[in-house]
């Protein structure tokens, strides 16, 4: 999952950032689809924990106020 991480963060990015929401809720299911069809090789039990990773990162660097 290291080596698709980076790429993994920019395609979930707008599906995990709740300011790109509906109504200032992130639309998560979507970035699960979305991963899923990006990358059909990754195993299911792996996409929710790249999805937790990436809205951890998500979490720290926008209230340290970089970007990845």
């Amino acid at each position: 999952m290291r080596e698709i991480f980076e790429e993994a963060y920019i395609i979930a990015l707008p599906y995990i950032d709740p300011a790109r929401g509906v109504g200032g809720i992130a639309l998560t299911h979507h970035a699960f689809v979305i991963l899923r069809e990006s990358f059909p090789g990754l195993l299911a039990q792996d996409l929710p924990i790249l999805i937790r990773a990436i809205e951890s990162v998500f979490k720290n660097h926008r209230f340290k106020g970089h970007s990845i």
